[in-house]
């Protein structure tokens, strides 16, 4: 991960994020659905 700009949260060895993100302070809530039928 960190070969591609992210960085490690010191507290969390699973957690990363994007070295310089640009949304810092914005969260992004979306719905997640199965469907398969928009992939085909």
């Amino acid at each position: 991960m960190q070969k591609h700009n992210f960085k490690a949260c010191k507290i969390e060895w699973w957690h990363y994020t994007l070295a310089d993100e640009p949304y810092k302070d914005q969260y992004f809530n979306f719905d997640i659905e199965k469907n398969y039928d928009s992939i085909k």
